[in-house]
């Protein structure tokens, strides 16, 4: 017996080791993979490729048919439209782009950001500047351009009919052309990507609109102006008009983006100790982030407040900047 008790110990002094190296190892796999480990959640990237998502937060393309992985793991692959060929994808914390068609790298990342091709050319930044490459990652504008990284409004850096807006040193908006050259001098602003064809244009607070061929359709001197695929609409001394695409014919002489009801405090209060509210002959409405008032449509005050409010049914509280003022529904103050 003691014999045999001797061979059992000697073989689970062999086995244990093992069997335990084992089981540190699967778990140690099984922690692994709950961190970085491939996840069940895919999402097409083209015809024949798909993305596939990792428990840490990277995204890989793989191929469909040969279930063959095409690119390493990446922080993430931008969005894109059916007619791009191309898209944006980061590899750790730089740009580069991603051919998908064959689901394969054809730009590395090796820039600070990227934009999406446009009539052959792509806007990346290096050193902090901004240039644009072709699609075999030349450059075919150099790097000489700032970004505006306080701008309020966004800009996607992309051609439209040749043209791309940009900034100078100064922060300053003008035009490029394709060659690089300023057609547009960068002395405004703002200056906003093309929308229905226009590109709305900003200076000391004003508006004007340049058309496809950069000629001037309406001057700087609205308070706001937002194309639209029948007409425009413009903003100026707190009434806001449609006109028709030749400019002049007026559509709407008036046109508010929100309007509402007021109330004011009847003085009275419910059981429950809760205020009665009155509801006032008057609607507020605004334009813009300006509001004004109004009776059964008609224009009482245009809008140039920043607030207005009832405080009863002939008398409201309007805010402009930090001074508030009480007035009649003809714009009379009330002291």
């Amino acid at each position: 017996m003691n014999k045999k008790l001797h061979t059992f110990w000697k073989i689970m002094l062999i086995i244990l080791p093992i069997t335990t190296s084992g089981a540190f190892g699967i778990l140690a796999w099984k922690s692994y993979q709950s961190v970085y480990g491939e996840t069940n959640y895919t999402e097409t990237l083209s015809r024949g490729f798909q993305k596939v998502y990792y428990a840490y937060g990277r995204v890989r393309v793989r191929n469909t048919q040969t279930k063959r992985f095409t690119t390493p793991k990446l922080d993430w692959i931008s969005s894109y439209t059916s007619s791009d060929t191309t898209t944006v994808f980061c590899q750790d914390g730089k740009r580069g782009y991603l051919d998908l068609y064959t689901g394969q790298i054809v730009i590395p990342a090796q820039y600070q950001a990227a934009w999406k091709f446009s009539e052959g050319l792509g806007a990346v930044m290096k050193d902090n500047k901004l240039g644009f490459i072709n699609r075999g990652g030349k450059v075919a504008i150099p790097f000489i351009f700032p970004t505006n990284p306080v701008s309020q409004e966004g800009v996607d850096y992309v051609f439209k009919k040749g043209f791309c807006t940009v900034t100078n040193a100064n922060m300053k908006y003008g035009i490029i052309n394709r060659k690089g050259e300023w057609v547009v001098q960068p002395e405004y602003d703002y200056i906003s990507n093309p929308e229905f064809g226009y590109r709305k244009v900003l200076q000391n607070g004003k508006y004007g609109l340049l058309d496809q061929q950069l000629q001037w359709k309406f001057p700087l001197k609205y308070g706001g102006i937002t194309p639209l695929k029948d007409g425009f609409l413009l903003f100026e001394n707190g009434i806001q008009r449609k006109v028709a695409l030749d400019g002049v014919t007026v559509i709407f002489h008036v046109v508010y983006d929100e309007c509402r009801l007021l109330h004011y405090n009847s003085g009275e209060v419910t059981e429950d100790g809760n205020d009665i509210l009155l509801k006032s002959d008057f609607t507020a409405f605004r334009i813009q982030k300006k509001w004004g008032l109004m009776d059964k449509n008609k224009l009482l005050l245009a809008a140039e407040f920043d607030s207005i409010g009832a405080l009863t049914n002939d008398r409201f509280y309007c805010k402009i900047g930090k001074r508030w003022l009480v007035l009649t529904p003809e714009g009379k103050p009330v002291e």
